[in-house]
């Protein structure tokens, strides 16, 4: 009897541990909803246009608001966890080459995000075709949720499937209004140049822009224009572009992109010095308006053709100042470089030999690190 009373103790502690068990488990699948590791994305073009709504703050107080509302939905699927937050001030949409984006993306391939949300989907993208391939493609493949709260969109949602027109035609919208704003600012750049002023986005090297009378005018450095003149005076005089670096390094000239971070000529100490890249003593080399002459539209970006980069220009497209501001170098030495970088660029192609049907990709493929064109 006491046997029969002992075993069935051990059946009611062992029914009793499977109950705890199975509580416990039931607790889990309750509480355990999944996670969304959460980036946030904000982005403000440098479209003048844009209202003080669309400001990076309103749309992080927006997306954070959606978040806390959707945490408190006691019938919610999943929960969201801000892992971080990323933004790009001052960046157009019509590409991607954005310094927060890229940040995010790659915190994406790291693993540590499985979900993006924005204000809309104009704040992610205005490119029609690469915002869709992004959505359609790059971040279903990766595992990523996407979110748009003001376009009530989720990727996850059951009926995704069925928003994909809209969202199309939005990202298309989207699009065309990029493009039209950009053919408004061109038309407006068009004018600005006929009429001698300088619109471009930072002086060339030698020069700084100021206002004057309601018009941007560059106006001479006079310590870099002195690396201008001499740059030019060694090249005319038979010195090699390496020659001209080497020395600039020795003299401690800062290059281009470390005198616009520094604002001065020469190394100081705590700073870095860099040498001069072939690529820039050309650039100076071929700048035409370095003799006095305002010489602008040389370039026209393909981006009204849903294309990347720009087309070189023939002269007689582009739109000439003469006499604009003051030169650093004379007409004459600046013929004069033209005629050895002429005499140097037809030895290269001579050596180098390659046929126009050669060089048929020579536009299409890019170096995924340095981004320069392959061949």
């Amino acid at each position: 009897m006491q046997n029969t009373g002992q075993s069935a103790g051990k059946r009611w502690d062992k029914w009793q541990g499977q109950q705890k068990r199975y509580k416990k488990n039931t607790e889990k699948k309750v509480l355990g909803i999944p996670v969304c590791m959460a980036a946030i994305y904000a982005r403000l073009s440098v479209d003048s246009d844009e209202k003080k709504s669309e400001s990076i703050e309103t749309q992080v107080t927006l997306i954070k608001e959606f978040i806390q509302k959707h945490n408190e939905n006691p019938n919610r699927e999943y929960e969201i966890a801000v892992y971080n937050i990323y933004s790009d001030l001052g960046k157009t949409g019509t590409n991607f080459d954005r310094p927060g984006f890229e940040r995010m993306m790659n915190d994406v391939r790291a693993g540590k995000i499985n979900c993006i949300l924005v204000k809309d989907f104009s704040r992610f993208g205005r490119n029609y075709i690469e915002t869709g391939n992004y959505l359609e493609k790059i971040l279903p493949f990766m595992k990523v949720r996407f979110i748009s709260v003001c376009d009530n969109y989720d990727s996850y949602a059951p009926g995704a499937k069925n928003q994909e027109l809209s969202m199309n035609i939005k990202n298309l919208v989207n699009d065309a209004y990029a493009k039209d704003i950009s053919a408004k600012e061109r038309a407006a750049k068009r004018i600005a140049q006929k009429n001698g002023e300088y619109v471009g986005s930072t002086a060339p090297y030698g020069y700084c822009v100021e206002k004057i009378n309601g018009i941007y005018k560059l106006m001479v450095e006079p310590e870099a224009a002195k690396i201008v003149r001499r740059i030019f005076e060694e090249y005319a005089s038979g010195d090699g572009i390496q020659s001209i670096i080497d020395r600039l390094f020795e003299d401690r000239v800062h290059r281009i992109s470390d005198y616009n971070q520094y604002h001065h000529v020469y190394c100081q100490d705590g700073e870095n010095l860099h040498q001069w890249g072939n690529s820039s003593i050309r650039a100076v080399l071929n700048r035409n308006n370095y003799y006095g002459d305002l010489v602008q539209r040389k370039y026209e970006s393909r981006f009204q053709r849903g294309e990347k980069w720009c087309d070189i220009l023939d002269e007689s497209q582009w739109i000439i100042t003469p006499n604009a501001h003051e030169p650093i170098i004379s007409r004459e030495l600046f013929e004069k470089v033209q005629i050895r970088l002429k005499v140097a660029q037809e030895a290269r192609s001579t050596v180098v030999g390659w046929e126009d049907d050669e060089r048929a990709f020579y536009n299409v493929f890019y170096c995924g690190d340095c981004k320069r064109k392959m061949c």
